[in-house]
């Protein structure tokens, strides 16, 4: 070869025979093979280069020619359907696949031809592990270089992920539908021009039209009032185009009836794959009930508000009107009270556009009387009017109106006014509510009359507290925290020098000396809490005088806001005795027999003298004393306390100790001493020297503005008569240090017999009734005034003298309320009780009463609510016994029918508290009858076609009856939806399964049964 070079070449020899007798030859033939050798190299690198890249490929590729036979499949292949590798090349793909994959194939390779691009199809089909995956199949053809078909390439991609997320896509969108169409909240979605695409049953039963009727329907056209659609359009469709829609609002819809309903709007956009908006999507909250009550509610609170901050009735009655406008139309608005004892009818509070305030006047014929004489609320329009014209039971009084309102004003069972109200307009007419609003705000009227009364009877018992105070020897201050005097008694003014009326303009500072000012701590109410705090200053009379006084102060809260109560006693005179012992003790003697402050030597142990002031306070002669240690007669934890003070004491200290000390005297009662006590030298040797002030009488009347603070809001927390009783009994015993005590209460109607409640030594009497006229309490009552006997075992008149036996002293007070005595609280002790005790226990019977008589009043009202409701029930049994008169049917059907319902219904884990709901619902079942013509309702031969459409529209009618009926709405379930079959083809919906109310189906059952 030329320059060595080797070539790949192919050699062809032939031989080539002579013509004629010539010589042959051979023909060599050479032919260059090294281009074909080298793209044979390239192709086969390029097959394993691709059958690298098909290998490590995470679908399945699979080859096979026309005839169906393997030629290539890679790992995946493999892999998915558990077969070797080796094992399928050449074989068929049909014995290679599994059956419903094979059949596939052939359909897709059928279908396929050279000049097609590709064929796809998707089944599920189940891996060498027996699990379901979903493959998504592409074949296509694979020519050669000259265009002529080669072989077929399969390309299998899982998609099982894909139509997993496709499937639960589906699943929650079909979710999401069954909630939104069983769903008690409305769900709307619209376009931009307001068209409505969808709607839930919540809304159709809502607006009263059939689905088909709404949607498709423009929103604004068909539901809004001109002004809320000229809102809508701008807040909300023009709002969306621009991304700025609102999320929340609310607004009033349009029902088929064209009454108003008030919905609170959830909002969202929806786009469109490109993120264009086109349309809104929205969820409701009817909230007409809601709003109506929180209207209610509010009411109530001015009300409330308007009965505690007016000081006379004629501004609590303009309250009234001012919050009833607000609610409903009464621009025309009186009040009027009934004086029975002069027979008089006054009208406090007249408000009226055509008419003027009538003049105190007796009783007439007018509408006005007429309530007043049957007690009961009336609307009265022109045709009731007339009505009552003609039996003669009213007179034409004033200017004629379209719609006159009235209702009585109640006490107990006394009506003492009438509140009204009147229309001159057709536009403006009274509906139901506005008759229920009315009443209720009556009720509150009377009751804040009643309550002016109880106050007068509060403001007597305040004066008797009073006399308390006024009657103690130390000055009474009422500050603030920050120091400004409230109000004092009459000492102080007697103390200091001042009127009263200069005092309380006053602030504390102002009472003493400037020197002293600047040493006086702020009021800090943990130091004010802390329990027999008692210091000593100076404070400085009106002529300039500086005298010593001791103080103690008290933290207590008078109408919600804390005030500080300060005991200021002069101590001049017991200074000048404790100076003058201290600068004199040759005088001591002289000085203690005189001085009124009781006087006492101890070493810790027994008395070593004692003064005649002592004596006096104790009750114990001076030899008694002396033999008594000074320990003896005070509590042990006070012992404690003065034993490890004198040994202070005796080791030199030379402070002088403060503390109050509580004393048991000699005829068995307690006394209470404010003592000093210091060092002395007393014949040579230290002693301790106290010197005492009775101040029994103050700490007695701590303990009874204690006793009166803790009754008083115990009795503002309890709000019923059932409540009452055991409150005040629970605390009495530990409040009076009593053994037994009896509350005896007369009932409401039936005054000849005393309810007893009973706790302590006489808790066995509780529960029992007496006559009210016998025993101890009946003469209590009679007599109108407190009672007390010391020797409890021979009272006269006490029924259970069994009950007495270790008893030292029985007392009782009577339960007076605006003058009329309602019972009688009554204690036993084992102690002997004291006029102060009996004081006492009278103002916790005041209290009692009034607390009872409100009471009373709440409970009276409960009871009125109970009596509407009854009243709605008896109407409800007499609806449901027309009907069976009317249809024939066996009397009583109904009730038992209701009753059977009821027990399958508890059985079955039925909503307590939707009990009663069922039970009116079961009552009125059929109650859509009525609106059924008699010729089809009772007719004996079998119903025509058309007589049964019309037969089949008394749920309907059912619906459209009780849904007018607030008390009923929550009903309507049963008599609507108890023809509804399980398989879809009942009536009036058509509901199918778990779409028929849970009642219905229970209903339906016992029905049909």
């Amino acid at each position: 070869m030329v320059n060595d070079a080797q070539k790949s070449v192919h050699c062809s020899i032939g031989f080539v025979h002579p013509a004629v007798n010539g010589e042959g030859g051979y023909i060599v033939l050479l032919q260059d093979l090294s281009a074909r050798s080298a793209a044979q190299r390239e192709l086969q690198e390029r097959e394993a280069f691709y059958r690298a890249i098909v290998e490590g490929d995470q679908n399945m590729i699979v080859r096979f020619n026309p005839d169906g036979e393997l030629t290539f499949a890679n790992a995946a292949f493999c892999t998915f359907f558990g077969i070797d590798h080796e094992e399928i090349i050449g074989r068929n793909l049909d014995d290679v696949l599994p059956a419903r994959s094979a059949s596939a194939m052939q359909e897709m390779v059928h279908d396929l031809s050279p000049l097609t691009e590709s064929a796809t199809c998707e089944f599920l089909d189940t891996n060498s592990n027996a699990e379901p995956h979903w493959i998504r199949w592409s074949m296509r053809a694979v020519v050669d270089s000259g265009n002529g078909f080669s072989e077929y390439h399969l390309l299998g991609e899982d998609i099982t992920t894909e139509k997993n997320a496709e499937q639960n896509l589906s699943e929650s969108e079909f979710r999401f539908r069954e909630l939104l169409g069983n769903v008690k909240l409305i769900a709307v979605i619209m376009d931009l021009q307001g068209k409505v695409l969808y709607c839930n049953n919540y809304f159709c039963d809502l607006v009263g039209l059939q689905m088909g009727e709404v949607i498709g329907s423009n929103w604004m056209d068909k539901f809004l009032s001109i002004d809320d659609a000229i809102a809508f359009k701008k807040v909300l469709l023009e709002c969306a185009l621009t991304g700025n829609l609102p999320v929340r609002r609310e607004n009033n819809i349009l029902t088929s009836q064209g009454e108003q309903r008030q919905i609170a709007w959830t909002n969202t956009s929806l786009a469109n794959k490109k993120g264009n908006i086109t349309g809104i999507a929205s969820i409701g909250q009817d909230i007409t009930e809601r709003t109506f009550s929180e209207k209610i509610q509010m009411a109530l609170f001015q009300i409330s508000q308007a009965a505690n901050q007016t000081h006379d009735l004629d501004q609590f009655f303009a309250s009234i009107h001012q919050i009833l406008q607000e609610l409903m139309p009464v621009d025309n608005f009186f009040i009027a009270l009934l004086d029975r004892e002069q027979n008089l009818l006054s009208f406090p509070y007249f408000v009226d556009q055509l008419d003027e305030r009538p003049q105190p006047q007796k009783p007439g014929r007018g509408l006005t009387e007429y309530v007043l004489r049957t007690g009961k609320t009336v609307l009265v329009n022109p045709e009731v009017f007339n009505l009552l014209l003609e039996e003669q039971e009213v007179e034409e009084v004033g200017p004629p109106s379209v719609d006159w309102l009235g209702v009585p004003l109640k006490v107990e069972d006394r009506v003492i006014g009438v509140m009204g109200a009147q229309s001159y307009s057709e536009g403006v007419r009274f509906k139901y509510r506005d008759e229920q609003m009315m009443s209720f705000v009556s009720t509150q009227v009377a009751m804040v009359i009643d309550r002016k009364r109880s106050e007068q009877a509060l403001i007597r018992s305040q004066k008797r507290n009073e006399l308390l105070v006024e009657a103690s020897t130390d000055a009474i201050f009422i500050e603030t925290l920050e120091g400004k005097i409230l109000d004092c008694n009459s000492v102080a003014s007697k103390i200091y020098g001042y009127s009263r009326e200069k005092l309380c303009q006053m602030t504390v500072k102002d009472l003493v000396p400037s020197d002293v000012q600047m040493l006086m701590p702020e009021y800090q109410e943990d130091m004010i809490e802390l329990k027999g705090m008692v210091s000593e200053t100076l404070n400085v009379k009106a002529d300039g005088t500086v005298f010593p006084i001791e103080i103690s102060l008290r933290l207590t809260t008078i109408e919600g806001d804390k005030v500080v109560v300060a005991y200021v006693r002069d101590i001049t005179e017991r200074k000048k005795t404790e100076q003058a012992i201290i600068e004199s003790e040759a005088k001591f003697r002289d000085l203690a027999e005189t001085t009124a402050a009781g006087i006492f030597i101890h070493r810790g142990e027994n008395y070593l003298y004692v003064n005649p002031a002592w004596c006096r306070m104790t009750g114990f002669t001076a030899e008694e004393l002396k033999k008594l240690k000074v320990t003896d007669q005070i509590p042990e934890d006070q012992a404690i306390a003065l034993r490890e003070t004198s040994l202070i004491h005796l080791r030199g200290v030379q402070d002088v100790d403060h503390y109050e000390l509580k004393f048991e005297a000699a005829d068995g009662g307690s006394r209470w001493f404010d003592v000093h006590s210091g060092l002395i030298d007393f014949e040579g040797t230290p002693a301790i020297i106290g010197t005492a002030v009775d101040v029994t009488a103050r700490k007695q009347r701590e303990n009874e503005m204690g006793v009166i603070a803790q009754i008083s809001e115990l009795l503002r927390t309890t709000t019923t008569m059932a409540e009452i009783p055991p409150a005040i009994l629970g605390k009495l015993p530990e409040l009076l240090n009593v053994d037994g005590a009896l509350l005896y209460t007369t009932k409401t109607k039936e005054q000849d017999t005393l309810d007893l409640y009973g706790t302590g030594s006489w808790k066995l009497l509780d529960g029992i009734t007496l006559p009210v006229e016998k025993g101890l309490a009946g003469q209590i009552m009679k007599s109108g005034k407190p009672y007390i006997n010391h020797s409890p075992a021979a009272d006269p008149y006490f029924e259970f003298p069994e009950l007495t036996s270790n008893m030292s002293s029985i007392a009782g007070a009577p339960l007076i309320v605006q003058g009329k005595i309602t019972g009688v609280l009554l204690v036993g002790s084992e102690h002997h009780m004291e006029d102060f005790e009996i004081r006492l226990l009278t103002a916790v019977a005041d209290i009692t009463a009034n607390g009872l008589q409100r009471a009373r009043l709440y409970d009276q009202t409960l009871d009125q609510t109970q009596e509407l409701l009854n009243a709605y029930n008896a109407t409800l049994e007499g609806w449901a016994l027309a009907l069976e008169l009317r249809d024939k049917e066996t009397q009583g059907h109904s009730l038992r029918i209701a009753e059977q319902t009821l027990r399958l219904a508890r059985r079955m884990g039925y909503d307590e508290s939707q009990i009663a709901n069922l039970r009116q619902g079961a009552l009125l079942h059929d109650i859509g009858k009525m609106g059924i013509p008699d010729t089809i309702l009772l007719k004996a031969g079998t119903l025509s076609e058309a007589e049964w459409a019309i037969m089949r529209k008394h749920p309907v009618y059912a619906r459209d009856m009780l849904s007018q009926i607030p008390f009923f709405k929550s009903s309507v379930d049963i008599p609507y939806s108890h023809h509804e079959w399980w398989d879809g083809t009942g009536y009036p919906q058509g509901l199918e399964g778990k779409q028929i109310p849970f009642s219905a189906r229970i209903f339906a059952i016992v029905d049909a049964w």
